[in-house]
């Protein structure tokens, strides 16, 4: 082989090789390369300008005489370049315009190092709850987001990325499911794909797999979170409503529970959200949980606990969030003592209830006390 993964090799034999464009920089998605794929296989090209797309706009079939050129390797991905701009007509030709790559049809399951820098289509997906309703990036920090796509008929996932300069990174993912068309990349051990702009998302179907809606819930964490991983257990959801962290798993003095908090966020502002599943208020219902405040910072009272119900699992930013009393830790609390919240009455609500725990904060301006919540319990009055 040509190239041994984890070097560098300069081309120095005479090698044209030729490809369509499936993606290229207009949308920002993609900074300074252009991937090119043929019959057989995909790789990326790189180049020291931008603004590619008006000379090598998708569905361009390019030329690219390699002799000169590295080809190298990021983190998995094959790569050849870098061309610069004085050089770009020595190592680059223009072919036909309106070229059509058909992106091959696959489960997740399915995708290997054979499909990398190609065009792929996944069908009967949809963005994961916590992904779902919420942007595809952090257009005001500018700073990239992976988020999570799962298959309606299996429970795999892969990470969708896009880029905090990409045109559409404040644009809101769709709830619905359908078919996704996308190029397929690896980082290190993580598969991800990559969308040219949001036509690759065609989500109009009806969301699949129904919420989780439960008569009850006791969690203390120990067996469903990990220290400083982001929370995801099954039927909660965790969601960052301003800036980019959530809910993590805390291990302290040997006991696990879940924590949020602002410290070393360099995000103007923080909003997470970790809530419940759907809790079944047919009958009476009290709530009880304990809290605990590490690293107070004088008036910096950042949680505080909240009860829906008319949100689904997705519409977390239309949803109808009421306040609830009760025994929560502040900044005056003591620090690191588990407080509990006593019995608080959900019997003046009905229908399907979720409860959501709310931290606020902010690095820049020293609002970065610790959170955390455990044992929480729901149950019939």
């Amino acid at each position: 082989a040509l190239h041994t993964f984890g070097s560098e090799q300069v081309i120095e034999e005479e090698m044209i090789i030729s490809g369509i464009v499936i993606a290229d920089d207009e949308s920002g998605n993609f900074y300074r390369n252009l991937v090119i794929q043929d019959e057989t296989a995909g790789i990326e090209v790189r180049f020291g300008l931008t603004d590619l797309y008006n000379d090598y706009p998708m569905g361009r079939r390019v030329f690219v005489n390699c002799k000169g050129l590295t080809l190298s390797d990021y983190n998995g991905v094959t790569q050849i370049g870098e061309i610069q701009e004085a050089l770009i007509n020595d190592h680059i030709c223009r072919g036909e315009k309106g070229q059509v790559v058909t992106p091959t049809i696959k489960k997740i399951s399915e995708l290997t190092v054979n499909d990398i820098s190609t065009l792929v289509q996944l069908e009967e997906v949809q963005f994961a709850n916590s992904s779902a309703g919420v942007t595809y990036a952090d257009a005001i920090n500018l700073e990239s987001l992976n988020l999570n796509v799962e298959e309606c008929n299996s429970e795999d996932v892969i990470l969708l990325r896009t880029s905090g300069y990409a045109t559409f990174a404040a644009d809101v993912t769709p709830i619905e499911s359908g078919t996704l068309t996308a190029v397929y990349s690896v980082y290190r051990d993580d598969q991800q794909l990559y969308i040219r702009s949001t036509a690759d998302v065609d989500f109009t179907q009806e969301r699949c797999g129904a919420g989780m809606v439960t008569d009850g819930i006791s969690e203390d964490f120990q067996s469903t979170v990990q220290d400083n991983i982001d929370v995801d257990i099954d039927g909660w959801t965790n969601v960052a409503a301003k800036g980019s962290r959530l809910w993590r798993g805390d291990e302290f003095g040997g006991n696990l529970s879940v924590q949020a908090t602002a410290y070393n966020d360099t995000n103007a502002e923080m909003e997470t959200w970790l809530i419940t599943p759907g809790i079944d208020l047919s009958t009476a219902k009290v709530l009880s949980f304990s809290s605990q405040v590490g690293f107070p910072i004088s008036g910096h009272d950042g949680l505080s606990v909240w009860i829906s119900t008319d949100y689904n699992g997705i519409n977390f930013g239309t949803a109808t969030w009421q306040a609830l009393s009760g025994d929560v830790v502040n900044s005056s609390s003591p620090e690191n003592t588990w407080i509990p919240s006593g019995v608080i009455d959900l019997s003046a609500y009905s229908g399907t209830a979720y409860i959501g725990f709310k931290y606020e904060g902010s690095g820049p301006n020293g609002q970065t006390s610790s959170y955390r919540v455990d044992d929480v319990v729901i149950e019939e009055k």
